[in-house]
């Protein structure tokens, strides 16, 4: 599979190929602000969201609803407990720097940095644990796919998380999901990315949208 992401070979081989894939999509300012939006939209994990692309995409397996649920329960208490409390602090720190004196500022900002750091590296912690949860216990049987067949399991795997968190994908969700995974690969027109997300809603039995029409600029 040929994708545009292009990962750094000489830290390749010290990280897991998760962690590395990860690593190179969230370099790239438009995924990252793909990614970060539908975080902030729906409560999706990022790193789960990456691990559904990397799984079809570079591992070519599809996901089973059973595979979600024990991604996520791998996560829950390093998210709940680490991740989230970084996030709260650096929120605070930011809140705090808009009305503090100059020379407070400066150091407040200092720690931030420090703090955005730690919360890098706590995402690498939680990549390494969905490592753990499915891709060194055997749960899934690699298999060599067709290009047809991953995308399909590519849509499929992003489907499927979105119904294990109960929600909708409406046109909106929709096109932000195409245009990310078109960011991400370039074997695959924005249309067939839409139409294999729409068979994937189809099958898993998801909300359907309002429309059935493709709201994308080049389509």
């Amino acid at each position: 599979m040929t994708t545009p992401i292009k990962l750094d070979q000489s830290t390749e081989c010290l990280k897991p190929p998760f962690v590395a894939f990860a690593a190179d999509c969230l370099a790239e300012p438009a995924v990252r602000r793909y990614l970060y939006q539908l975080q902030v939209t729906h409560n999706l994990s990022i790193n789960v969201l990456l691990y559904s692309i990397w799984a079809a995409l570079i591992e070519q397996r599809r996901l089973r609803y059973l595979d979600i649920s024990r991604l996520e329960t791998a996560i829950q208490i390093w998210r709940q407990h680490i991740i989230q409390r970084l996030v709260k602090l650096v929120q605070r720190l930011k809140t705090y720097a808009l009305t503090a004196p100059p020379h407070c500022r400066t150091m407040i900002l200092d720690v931030q940095g420090w703090v955005e750091v730690e919360i890098r590296e706590a995402n690498q912690v939680e990549q390494v644990l969905l490592v753990t949860a499915l891709g060194l216990n055997g749960s899934l049987k690699k298999q060599l796919r067709s290009k047809e067949q991953c995308l399909k399991d590519l849509c499929h795997n992003i489907v499927q998380y979105y119904k294990f968190k109960q929600l909708s994908l409406n046109d909106s969700s929709a096109k932000e999901l195409t245009e990310l995974l078109a960011l991400l690969t370039v074997d695959y027109s924005t249309r067939e990315i839409w139409e294999n997300l729409e068979q994937s809603v189809w099958q898993l039995g998801l909300s359907k949208r309002h429309s059935q029409r493709l709201p994308l600029d080049d389509c």
